[in-house]
């Protein structure tokens, strides 16, 4: 990569925080406190299905999940509720994520987050992770006023790390939102392989683990 790379700017679900996991976590806890009967694991596969990597809403994949179990009138409601107030207590961080972080860190790079969603809940999983202070600006899609892929969101952490759009680069799972979006927005793009997403038409870069980020960036 070349050595005038000044920033690395990160997506934060599916990139930094394992979505997959804390979500598959966070249900079979809900289930757990409802008392429903212990699912094997192709049942709870079935079930994720649903979520579709959160494409599926909380409203209906609820729903959904309510009539396939059985569960109670109201109980749907409920679980969103639970949902929304509970989740991002339950954040798994993706495998090497705070080496990665230190290690760029340590070697002079600026670091961004730029994350789609409510401020609350997106600033409580960064907070549960305990990357915070580790990012020298952050930008969630709500308190911006604008979302990935519009490169506004982009040159916004950009001007705040005073780094021109040439001497970064943008790390993301998802092939619109992050990559394209990055790439519109004049950044070099890497992918962070998700088997959840078709890989890009058009990627810079990618890698399969943070742990290559490094040995990528830093030459």
């Amino acid at each position: 990569m070349r050595n005038d790379l000044k920033a690395v700017l990160f997506d934060l679900d599916g990139t930094l925080l394992n979505r997959n996991e804390t979500f598959r976590g966070f249900l079979i806890a809900q289930l757990t406190r409802l008392g429903v009967p212990l699912l094997a694991a192709s049942e709870i596969d079935r079930i994720m299905t649903i979520d579709d990597n959160a494409r599926c809403s909380r409203a209906d994949f609820y729903g959904r999940l309510a009539a396939d179990l059985a569960l109670p009138a109201g109980t749907a409601d409920r679980l969103v509720d639970e949902f929304m107030t509970s989740f991002p207590e339950a954040c798994v961080p993706m495998a090497n994520l705070f080496p990665t972080l230190q290690t760029l860190g340590d070697a002079g790079l600026r670091l961004g987050l730029i994350t789609n969603g409510n401020e609350s809940i997106q600033g409580r999983k960064i907070d549960r992770l305990g990357i915070r202070e580790q990012f020298d600006a952050i930008a969630i899609s709500e308190s911006i006023g604008v979302h990935k892929p519009d490169p506004r969101i982009f040159h916004h952490v950009l001007q705040a790390l005073d780094v021109p759009p040439a001497a970064a680069a943008f790390v993301g799972d998802h092939p619109e939102m992050d990559v394209a979006g990055a790439r519109r927005s004049g950044l070099l793009a890497i992918w962070m392989r998700d088997r959840a997403w078709p890989e890009p038409d058009e990627v810079d870069y990618i890698i399969d683990d943070l742990s290559d980020l490094p040995s990528l960036v830093l030459g």
